[in-house]
C-alpha cells in the first residue's frame, strides 16, 4: 500500500478484471433496531424538527418578554422608593422649619 498509495485498488482490478466484484444491485433500506422505516420517516422527521425549532423559539421569545417586563417592574418600583423617599424628605423639612418657626416666636 505505500508504494501504490491510493491507486492500487484500480491497477490491480485492470489488471486482473475477473477478480472484480459484482456490482451490488441492493438499495439501502433505512432500519431502526431491525425494523423498516415507513415511507414518510423522513417528512415527520423534518416536521417534527421544524415544530420543536419553532417551538423553543417561542420559548425564547417568551423569556425575552418576560425578563423586560420584569425590568421594567423593577424600574416602577425603584421609580415609586425614590418618590416615597423624596416626599418624605419634604415632608420632614417642612415640619422641621415649622418646628424652628415656632422657636423663634
Amino acid at each position: 500500500g505505500a508504494c501504490f498509495g491510493t491507486t492500487f485498488a484500480n491497477l490491480f482490478f485492470l489488471v486482473f478484471p475477473e477478480l472484480k466484484p459484482p456490482r451490488n444491485t441492493d438499495k439501502y433500506v433505512p432500519r431502526v433496531f431491525g425494523y423498516k422505516l415507513h415511507k414518510t420517516w423522513y417528512d415527520r422527521s423534518m416536521k417534527a424538527s421544524k415544530e420543536e425549532q419553532e417551538r423553543y423559539q417561542r420559548q425564547q421569545k417568551e423569556l425575552q418578554q418576560r425578563k423586560i417586563m420584569m425590568q421594567r417592574q423593577q424600574q416602577q418600583l425603584q421609580h415609586q422608593q425614590k418618590q416615597k423617599q423624596s416626599q418624605s424628605n419634604s415632608q420632614s423639612n417642612q415640619q422641621s422649619m415649622s418646628n424652628q418657626n415656632k422657636n423663634n416666636n
